[in-house]
């Protein structure tokens, strides 16, 4: 204390004598301008154990005149009861520079070297510990704690995991790291076996699958073992449940795409392979949108778990089959058309595996079906359809359809005089509602003509009526002055009665057989006012508010007075283009049935110019008069010919033959009815063969 009261002595000395301006000359060789560093009130924390942590406090001070430069603090352990201890170092720290009279404080984190001989020790700091400033005084650069601090005995404590594999892991290698403050050593056991010396950190390898436990114990210096450090972990390397399928395509398919659910075990992850490509990542479901080609397919699907462990794939395969089998062949149907009210059909096909054979008639389901099939009937009258279908077993069809009409493709009407039981009868006897009856209009006078008495015999009904109208009265009138438009008020007058009487939509037959040359409207001789006078009759019905009138250009069939199309009076005017067609004839072979028939269809303005002609103009035919004749001269007559009726009901029934749609032939009018120049009644008993052959053909009978 007094060595130090003395230096402050001098150096506040010092001060003063500068401070007065007494000069720089030094006092003495002592108290020349130096840095002087001193350490002080050192403390620890923390317990002196080998390889342990100890925190030192303390504050170094430059007591000097002038700045210390940068030096070096060192900490020591020295023995607290030896008299003159041997320092152990601890470490060396770098300490900056320090202005005169200046104090820092330090707190310094060390750790303990090992091993450590069991002793007390006290905790010394040197200041300027590799001697580099010159200082004031060198000898007071140290200072120790004031406590003493044995080294521990106590156990190191348990030792903690800093590395460790995963609970559960697929990996047969475990590497475990751990530390335990104040540890010497450390003995590690696994699965219960012996306690071997080890280090951190330890690695084992080749383990089996299963469970394994390792556990760790740290031991000081002095031999003292901590508590255990146990952690127990499982090795897996099963593969999950491989992936099971819950939604498949069917197979065969005919659709281009596929959709697939498909699960494992709870977490498991999959990969897909298509058609064999690589694998890939996937996830439930998956969806190919294709288009996928025709033949095999296959889906292969691994999971795998959290750990990395696969399955082999499960694979399920189908086949894509787009491509219809070939169509059944139609080898017997009903004819077309047909009176008969039940249908039998044979077919065959191409054998393919699988093939399924379905039938369909009409809007009724497709069922499955016999070879032949037969429909028992009774079908009812009119168009009818069948389909033979082949479906394979991607459910690819392919089908062959026949259409056929049951019944006449036209309406049947009849004339029987202006004699409504007559029609009755006649449709009885065919057992066959009658829809069209034709009339004639007589033609004495004009008052005959625009109010004819067959208006109200067949007022209400319910027929379809084709009038026969004439254009010209007996008592005078030529077709030049009706081309002027001089008689159009007779027909406005005649529109007038029909639209009254609730006739509005009927067939008007004018002029009928103009080709001929028997009626006063000919157009032998002027065929171009018949032209001109016919539309001004059209014109002028046609405007009565309320009609809606169909108008039949009928000739007469074959060579007659003029060419029939001369006096065509054009599309524009024309609804239906009819004939008059009976089984009479004056060419040459006449007598044979079969001549006579070919005559009626290749003469001249024949049977088959009518169908070109309509064809060619857009229009529908109508036969508005045919029949059996046997004539009163005895001559040219066909007689009792049942194959003219075969050959009138094939022509009539011609559904190969459309316009819009519908058969050509609109009606066919049988001429039920006698004249002075021949017979035509089937009913009359003199067409036995004819008649039995109509009512087998025309009727509905089965």
């Amino acid at each position: 204390m007094r060595r130090r009261f003395c230096t402050f002595t001098l150096t506040l000395l010092a001060a003063l004598v500068w401070a007065s301006g007494a000069g720089t000359a030094d006092l003495n060789a002592s108290a020349r301008a130096k840095a002087d560093l001193i350490v002080s009130a050192v403390t620890t924390a923390g317990s002196i154990r080998a390889g342990g942590a100890l925190t030192v406090r303390h504050s170094l001070r430059n007591r000097g005149r002038v700045r210390a430069s940068r030096s070096t603090l060192g900490y020591y352990l020295a023995p607290a009861a030896s008299s003159k201890p041997r320092r152990v170092r601890i470490a060396l720290r770098r300490t900056p520079g320090l202005m005169p009279w200046r104090i820092v404080r330090r707190s310094v984190s060390l750790v303990l070297p090992r091993p450590l001989p069991r002793a007390s020790y006290v905790v010394v700091v040197c200041a300027d510990a590799s001697r580099r400033i010159a200082e004031a005084r060198e000898t007071n650069n140290c200072s120790s704690s004031s406590r003493t601090r044995p080294v521990q005995r106590t156990a190191p404590p348990r030792p903690s995991l800093t590395e460790q594999p995963a609970k559960v892991t697929a990996s047969s290698v475990a590497r475990f790291a751990f530390s335990s403050p104040g540890a010497a050593t450390y003995r590690c056991s696994l699965d219960d076996g012996a306690f071997v010396a080890c280090g951190s950190p330890t690695r084992y390898e080749g383990l089996a699958e299963g469970a394994h436990h390792f556990t760790v114990r740290a031991l000081s210096a002095a031999g003292r073992r901590s508590g255990q450090t146990a952690y127990p972990w499982e090795i897996d390397r099963t593969p999950p449940h491989a992936p099971w399928f819950i939604t498949v395509p069917e197979s065969p398919a005919r659709t281009t795409s596929a959709y697939f659910e498909f699960a494992s075990e709870p977490g498991a992850t999959f990969t897909c392979s298509v058609d064999g490509a690589p694998f890939a990542h996937c996830a439930s479901p998956v969806f190919l949108a294709g288009p996928l080609g025709d033949g095999q397919h296959t889906l292969a699907v691994k999971s795998r778990d959290a750990l990395g462990n696969q399955t082999p794939a499960t694979a399920r395969a189908w086949t894509v089959d787009t491509q219809a089998p070939p169509a059944p062949r139609l080898v017997g149907h009903p004819d077309n058309p047909t009176n008969l009210r039940r249908a039998t059909f044979s077919f065959l096909g191409e054998p393919e595996p699988g093939v399924t054979w379905l039938c369909r008639l009409d809007g009724g389901s497709t069922a499955q079906c016999a070879r032949p099939q037969h429909y028992p009937g009774p079908l009812a009258e009119g168009t009818h359809s069948f389909a033979a279908v082949a479906r394979d077993l991607a459910g690819n069809e392919s089908r062959t359809t026949f259409t056929w009409w049951l019944g006449l493709g036209f309406d049947l009407g009849v004339f029987s005089g202006s004699n409504p039981a007559g029609v009755t009868a006649f449709g009885d006897w065919l057992h066959r509602p009658i829809r069209r009856v034709l009339e004639y209009f007589t033609f004495q006078t004009w008052a005959e003509i625009e109010d004819p008495a067959q208006i109200s015999t067949w007022q209400g009904r319910g027929y379809q009526m084709v009038y026969s109208v004439p254009m010209l009265p007996q008592s005078g009138a030529t077709l030049a002055q009706g081309a002027t438009g001089l008689y159009n008020v007779h027909f406005r007058r005649l529109a007038e009665r029909l639209v009254a009487t609730g006739q509005r939509s009927v067939v008007i037959r004018l002029g009928w057989e103009f080709n001929g040359f028997w009626y006063p409207w000919t157009a032998m001789n002027d065929p171009n006012s018949f032209i001109l006078y016919w539309r001004q009759i059209v014109n002028t019905m046609r405007a009565t508010p309320g009609a809606n009138f169909t108008f039949d250009w009928c000739t007469v069939f074959g060579p007659a007075s003029i060419d029939a199309d001369r006096a065509y009076p054009g599309d524009a005017y024309v609804d239906v283009i009819g004939t008059s067609a009976f089984d009479q004839d004056w060419y040459p072979g006449w007598e044979d049935p079969i001549t006579r028939w070919r005559n009626f269809i290749t003469l001249p303005f024949g049977l088959q110019w009518q169908r070109d002609f309509a064809r060619a103009h857009g229009k529908r035919i109508a036969f508005d008069e045919w029949a059996l004749t046997i004539r009163t001269d005895g001559d040219h007559g066909g007689g009792d010919n049942p194959y003219y009726i075969e050959r009138m009901f094939d022509w009539l029934n011609a559904v190969d033959d459309l316009q819009d749609g519908r058969p050509r032939v609109a009606w066919g009018l049988y001429f039920e009815s006698e004249s002075s120049e021949a017979e035509h009644r089937l009913l009359s008993g003199r067409f036995p063969l004819g008649a039995e052959r109509m009512r087998a053909l025309f009727g509905n009978v089965d």
